[in-house]
């Protein structure tokens, strides 16, 4: 792959990477451009966003249950046995 940048974005970009502690501005975008594939959609935050918000709606509810059952509950759903 090869992307092209203007040169006077290329010589903003060596800045950046210098100050950022890279090598070479190629080793300095590629951490970005991966770092682009990994963050969440608009959509995707807004549907964690509305997760934790019936989450919360349900705790004040009275829903939830202690930390306790919880680890319990979780340790047998895989096969573990928690010291009592």
């Amino acid at each position: 792959m090869q992307i092209d940048i203007p040169q006077s974005e290329q010589v903003l970009l060596a800045r950046q990477a210098t100050a950022a502690g890279f090598d070479n501005v190629e080793r300095y975008v590629t951490e970005h451009v991966r770092a682009l594939v990994y963050q969440p959609t608009a959509d995707e935050i807004a549907e964690n966003l509305a997760r934790l918000e019936r989450a919360d709606a349900s705790i004040d509810a009275g829903h939830g249950i202690d930390i306790e059952c919880a680890f319990q509950s979780i340790a047998a759903k895989h096969g573990f046995n928690l010291p009592q």
